[in-house]
């Protein structure tokens, strides 16, 4: 197992300077975007997937900028990862970062709540009783989810990890921080990062005819 640093800093910027010869590199831009993705990456060995993290609690998927202006409020840091298209890296401990899915499950189902609600008025009889006992339920309990069964990951973290409302309440999505600020910043430069198709309907092409 490799025990030290990930990235070499120095080597990465001496190419970054380098005037690449796209003729011979054809894949020049995205080595720059890896080089630059690379620079700007933790040195923490594990990477995730912000959507699978979510999917876990069976809530919507929580927007990157939105985790690092949580991660930077609690005084961690968070970058994106060459290793994997779409997932991050954070020196957050994992009772942290599952305190974050917590909350933005809560502010869902305070979301949920609202458009059940416009929803029941409109309706009768038993699709409407359904419907007023989920209501029911998420007011009861906002830190859950009736979907999750006992044998689902997100019912097993919420049944040994749960957190008071009052603390997830502490929570913050909305303000932005140096370190939501690097992840924004970083996202709207446009480069190549990843490999992409070389051409349109790239693929397996039907099999040829005589």
């Amino acid at each position: 197992m490799w025990g030290d640093k990930i990235q070499n800093e120095a080597f990465i910027k001496q190419v970054l300077q380098e005037d690449i010869d796209e003729e011979v590199y054809k894949t020049r831009e995205r080595i720059r975007g890896m080089l630059t993705l690379a620079l700007e990456e933790l040195e923490e060995p594990f990477y995730f997937n912000l959507n699978q993290l979510s999917s876990f609690m069976k809530a919507p998927p929580m927007p990157i900028n939105d985790f690092a202006k949580a991660v930077g409020d609690l005084g961690y840091q968070v970058s994106l990862t060459h290793a994997k298209k779409n997932c991050l890296k954070t020196d957050a401990p994992w009772d942290q970062i599952l305190k974050i899915n917590q909350a933005w499950l809560k502010i869902s189902n305070e979301k949920l709540i609202i458009e059940y609600r416009e929803k029941v008025a409109e309706m009768d009889g038993d699709k409407r009783d359904k419907l007023q006992e989920k209501i029911n339920r998420l007011e009861a309990n906002p830190i859950s989810n009736p979907n999750l069964t006992p044998g689902m990951i997100g019912y097993k973290i919420l049944a040994n990890i749960n957190w008071s409302a009052s603390e997830l309440q502490k929570i913050n999505f909305n303000t932005a921080n140096a370190t939501s600020d690097k992840i924004s910043q970083l996202r709207k430069v446009k480069m190549l990062r990843f490999q992409e198709n070389p051409t349109k309907n790239w693929g397996p092409k039907s099999k040829p005819t005589d």
